[in-house]
């Protein structure tokens, strides 16, 4: 898995900058952002493990693993501030899906938290974190699988305490898209919530 960035001085793109990687396995769905100080941080699967890296110095580091290998995960999200990775997982055989995340506090990363879990496929979610009042909020959005149609659920937590507000934005449609997973389909700007989403006429 590779880095480059386009370099304004020079009017080119730099060279291939390797992310290191634990094993030769074939990593997938990488999600990159930016942390502040314009610290380039990289999440992706690899052999349904979630790993974590960031590039400080120029260097990318040594990656961490944020999933258990008790699960097969996927399609991970960053927030960069405070800083959360988001992912979906799901236990083998066993029917059932979650919507988790790990909050980095410090040098340190909380357990594993739940948003979201049921036997019905999520897949793509999105994160964004704000204040609403006095209290941070973590939302997220992502794709719901009941056959043959599909539910864009909302889910609105407080980063403490730790209850969880269920909303539906959108049911009983069809997928019309399959979203890249950098595509950024929430947004928090100026305290309004703005959300971005395409589907098919209504299924009955």
């Amino acid at each position: 898995m590779f880095f480059r960035y386009w370099d304004h001085i020079s009017n080119s793109w730099s060279q291939e900058e390797q992310i290191p990687l634990i094993s030769v396995l074939t990593p997938s769905h990488p999600f990159l952002t930016f942390l502040p100080d314009n610290i380039p941080a990289c999440a992706w699967s690899q052999n349904g493990i979630i790993y974590y890296s960031e590039r400080r110095n120029e260097t990318w580091g040594t990656p961490v693993r944020l999933s258990s290998s008790n699960y097969i995960s996927d399609y991970p999200q960053i927030y960069p501030k405070p800083l959360i990775v988001c992912w979906r997982q799901t236990l083998p055989n066993s029917g059932g899906y979650q919507i988790v995340y790990r909050w980095k506090m410090g040098n340190e990363w909380t357990d594993v938290k739940i948003i979201d879990e049921g036997n019905e496929n999520r897949d793509y979610p999105q994160i964004v974190c704000g204040k609403i009042g006095f209290l941070d909020y973590l939302f997220c959005i992502f794709q719901k699988k009941i056959e043959p149609i599909y539910e864009l659920p909302f889910r609105k937590k407080p980063l403490i305490p730790t209850y969880i507000q269920p909303y539906l934005i959108d049911g009983n449609f069809q997928l019309l898209d399959i979203p890249p997973n950098n595509s950024q389909r929430i947004s928090l700007f100026d305290n309004s919530l703005h959300i971005l989403y395409s589907k098919n006429d209504s299924v009955l």
